[in-house]
């Protein structure tokens, strides 16, 4: 999606978790590292 800023990117990213399709896990790394991935209720 080269055409999202990065505020759009966030705040579709919550959005998705916020209703269970995704969950985000963080990494205590510098530079800050998130990796994003599909729950069971997110997969076809």
């Amino acid at each position: 999606m080269p055409e999202a800023t990065r505020r759009v990117l966030s705040l579709q990213l919550k959005e998705l978790e916020e209703h269970g399709l995704i969950t985000r896990k963080i990494y205590p790394v510098i530079p800050p590292k998130v990796e994003y991935s599909l729950t069971e209720f997110g997969k076809p």
